[in-house]
């Protein structure tokens, strides 16, 4: 005949497996949500795809800055980010330059920041070089010499 069966054997043998799964979930490493992210889409006035646009991403407080570049469907993403109120600056070729303030990232949060982005206007430079400087000298000295000409 087999020996009694004490009922504490079976309370002890279910707290040792109770401990055992304590521990073992216990030792699994849990992220704790410390941030949250930004991202969207990038679009032209007609609504089709920017790719290839770069975001510059700034935390106000900290001054540390987050680069993203969109992908072929326009998209981008921060993930992963510390809280706190960030700007975003969106560039792309041939499109005017979009500022975003004011986006505030919370434990946790995930931001949508959709942007559709209007064609530049074309702009001129004039850039001066030495050559140009050597013709004023010229043009003026020839404007001295015809209203002073006891000067030359």
């Amino acid at each position: 005949m087999a020996p009694p069966i004490s009922p504490f054997t079976d309370i002890r043998a279910r707290l040792s497996i109770l401990a055992i799964v304590f521990l073992l979930i216990a030792a699994l490493p849990l992220r704790a949500a410390t941030g949250g992210s930004i991202s969207g889409t990038l679009a032209d006035s007609s609504g089709a795809a920017i790719p290839g646009a770069i975001l510059s991403l700034v935390n106000i407080s900290q001054r540390t800055s987050y680069q993203a570049v969109s992908d072929r469907r326009g998209l981008y993403s921060f993930p992963n980010l510390p809280v706190g109120h960030y700007e975003l600056t969106i560039s792309a070729k041939r499109f005017a330059t979009q500022r975003k303030t004011n986006l505030t990232v919370d434990t946790d949060s995930a931001l949508r920041v959709d942007a559709k982005l209007a064609i530049a206007t074309q702009s001129e430079v004039l850039t001066v070089t030495s050559s140009t400087v050597g013709v004023q000298l010229r043009l003026l000295r020839h404007i001295l010499a015809r209203s002073y000409p006891a000067h030359r």
